[in-house]
């Protein structure tokens, strides 16, 4: 018939056997590059959050962020610094304290209760209304998600620099809370893989 190619059946095996050849080869490339790639990516086995703030709005993200964390079964830890001290305070104490570590402590909350928040605080109002909205639509509030905290083994630590700095005793803290340095903030980072800072 005029027009019509007939091929030979030994050729039309060889090519298949030849596509099929380099095929076979590309997908255990492929196969070998994602069995690497598997090997690099770490899944993270646990979050350390650094909390800086001590505005009630982000202790309580940070809070919510941690008991989330540890209800999906990942290890957390929460380091205090600076400002964020002030969440980890039960009381204030003056006593043997020096003229600025008096001072700071009488401006600076004396427990969570006492957070301000970071936008329309309107004179003290702004907790108060935020604690209200949080109450109508059943949203957790920051006791109550550090009650969970503490119930699902969060590690909460206190940065000892801070505290030296800020005049804060171990005596103000909550009971439960560790505390430590930058190695102890680092080392916990570098085994959950996940670094927050709040």
């Amino acid at each position: 018939m005029a027009g019509s190619l007939a091929l030979d059946p030994v050729l039309i095996e060889k090519i298949e056997a030849l596509i099929a050849k380099h095929t076979a080869a590309k997908v255990a490339s492929l196969e070998s590059q994602i069995a690497a790639l598997a090997e690099k990516r770490t899944t993270p086995q646990g979050l350390t959050l650094i909390i800086f703030s001590g505005d009630l709005d982000k202790v309580l993200a940070a809070f919510t962020l941690a008991t989330g964390a540890a209800a999906m079964g990942l290890q957390v830890s929460m380091f205090f610094t600076f400002w964020g001290l002030v969440a980890l305070k039960r009381r204030t104490v003056f006593r043997g304290k020096g003229v600025i570590h008096t001072l700071l402590a009488a401006m600076l909350p004396a427990s969570a209760d006492r957070l301000r928040t970071s936008r329309l605080n309107l004179c003290g109002v702004g907790p108060r209304l935020f604690g209200f909205l949080m109450r109508k639509h059943g949203v957790e509030r920051l006791q109550g998600l550090m009650v969970v905290a503490r119930e699902s083994n969060v590690r909460m630590v206190a940065c000892q620099m801070s505290m030296e700095l800020m005049g804060i005793t171990h005596a103000e803290l909550m009971a439960g809370v560790e505390c430590g340095g930058v190695a102890t903030c680092l080392g916990t980072a570098l085994e959950s893989g996940l670094l927050l800072f709040i």
